[in-house]
């Protein structure tokens, strides 16, 4: 049953081929007002706005061949592409409606119109077989189901539904539900020989793995095996194989994991890809080992600069008074105080302060140590961790800023992704330069962002979107290990 698919400008710009995802079979309308109002757009990103010139372009070249007139225009994957001009005199008779979403209601319920009188001249021309007039009235029908508006604005598919339109949301960037999504590591049961064999030989074979068809072998997938008489051993699939990870003895600032899951993100962070995701709630550790693999690889002059950004970290804060340091101070607890820890935590030898940092200025401190009073600021600025923000080693960068920059040889990590578009996601990890490395951290169900939600953010379209590649590691953490104590842990799954 051939449907027709009438696109709003979400699902037009959402990648340079998108009028020909809908199958081969279909029919995609894209009305004349929708052409207009994509045309106006302005304040895109460089990505969307490339996209836009692709797609205008493309729509010239079917006006020209076809995609005007009834037949259409014939598309690469077999699907007909329809510019819908008419259908401006079916009555719209809903509260609140721009002249664009009019226009798309009209052009649906037109070609309802269309369908419908075309399923009534197949009626009339076999009345006397009743066994095809019954199904020409199953066609009449189906009419409603065959016409449907792709649209992620919730408030017109309401609109839709009131009129007896069907629609939906975009779905080549709606992902799994939050329990399907990919985990990036998996645990199986095994053999105590099987352990052995990884072990003393750093690999095996997935091939030996008596139960391998049960589970899918994911490209740097982290894989925890457990048998009866052993600790959890932890691998990572390299093609055919599983090669062995000791979590517990890799350098990271002097930081050792606490959880299975705190573990996994270890063999990621040290693993030597340049992409990390990892998703988890609150207290599970994210940002703090990002943190200490960061400092780690800063102080082994694998990395010449820590870069830092958060969804606050963007050209919202410009009301704000004063340079990037007064406008970003009230978003730094959290980093000063993991800071804090981590060089707190390194032995003392570890810890050396020079005599130009035991003798700095209060004047010379950075900006917004004023504005944070739980702080010993009165402490050498590197036990601190102000002096790595003093010295730029650790620098805030506002997402916006990154648009046509090459990052080359450095850290990168990126908070709160979850209140992160993907589309500037995209932006973000498209500027990585050869010796840079990425992570992304996040929790897919605190979304506060209001256009996106668990299904549809920046971590999930990465992780989801960048699975199996072998530049890539995802870490998902479990509900339940969080490393804040027992208040924090019984507060998150009551409250």
């Amino acid at each position: 049953m051939t449907k027709y698919f009438v696109l709003r400008p979400h699902a037009l710009l959402s990648s340079e081929d998108s009028l020909q995802k809908f199958g081969e079979d279909n029919v995609i309308v894209v009305p004349l007002a929708i052409v207009d109002e994509v045309q106006s757009m302005k304040n895109l990103n460089p990505e969307k706005a490339k996209v836009r010139g692709i797609i205008l372009k493309y729509l010239r070249k079917a006006a020209k061949n076809g995609a005007l007139t009834d037949k259409g225009y014939v598309q690469e994957n077999g699907s007909i592409l329809k510019i819908e001009v008419n259908q401006k005199d079916i009555p719209i008779d809903i509260p609140n409606i721009t002249e664009f979403q009019k226009r798309t209601l009209q052009v649906c319920l037109g070609i309802q119109k269309t369908l419908k009188n075309q399923a009534s001249q197949v009626i009339k021309g076999v009345k006397n077989n009743l066994e095809t007039e019954n199904k020409g009235g199953e066609k009449s029908k189906d009419v409603r189901e065959r016409v449907i508006l792709i649209t992620n604005n919730t408030a017109l598919q309401i609109k839709a539904y009131t009129v007896g339109i069907k629609a939906e949301p975009f779905k080549d960037e709606i992902f799994p539900e939050l329990a399907q999504q990919y985990k990036g590591k998996m645990t199986i049961c095994v053999s105590k020989e099987i352990v052995e064999i990884l072990r003393n030989k750093g690999e095996i074979e997935i091939a030996q793995i008596y139960n391998r068809d049960e589970y899918e072998w994911v490209e740097n997938c982290i894989v925890i095996l457990n048998n009866p008489d052993g600790h959890p051993t932890f691998s990572v699939v390299k093609g055919k194989k599983l090669v062995f990870q000791n979590p517990y003895k890799a350098a990271m600032y002097g930081v050792k994991p606490k959880t299975e899951g705190q573990a996994a993100y270890v063999c990621a962070l040290t693993s030597g890809c340049p992409l990390i995701v990892a998703k988890g709630t609150a207290g599970t550790g994210k940002t703090l080992l990002a943190l200490a693999n960061s400092l780690e690889g800063y102080e082994k002059m694998e990395f010449r600069r820590i870069n830092i950004t958060s969804p606050v970290f963007n050209d919202e804060l410009g009301y704000l008074p004063g340079d990037i340091d007064d406008k970003v101070s009230p978003f730094l607890s959290g980093i000063m105080h993991n800071l804090e820890y981590l060089l707190s935590n390194r032995k003392q030898d570890d810890i050396v302060v020079s005599k130009e940092t035991k003798n700095t200025s209060k004047e010379q401190k950075l900006s917004f140590s004023k504005d944070k009073p739980n702080h010993d600021w009165t402490k050498p600025i590197k036990e601190d961790g102000s002096y790595y923000f003093e010295k730029g080693i650790i620098k805030i960068l506002a997402l916006r800023a990154l648009r046509g920059a090459s990052i080359m040889d450095e850290i990168f990590i990126v908070d709160e992704a979850q209140n992160i578009e993907p589309k500037d996601m995209k932006t973000i990890i498209t500027r990585m330069g050869e010796g840079s490395k990425i992570i992304i951290c996040g929790d897919p169900t605190q979304v506060d962002h209001p256009g996106l939600d668990e299904r549809y953010n920046g971590i999930v379209y990465v992780a989801e979107k960048m699975k199996g590649s072998v530049n890539t590691m995802v870490i998902t953490f479990e509900e339940d290990e969080t490393v804040r104590g027992a208040l924090a842990k019984e507060a998150a799954e009551r409250l």
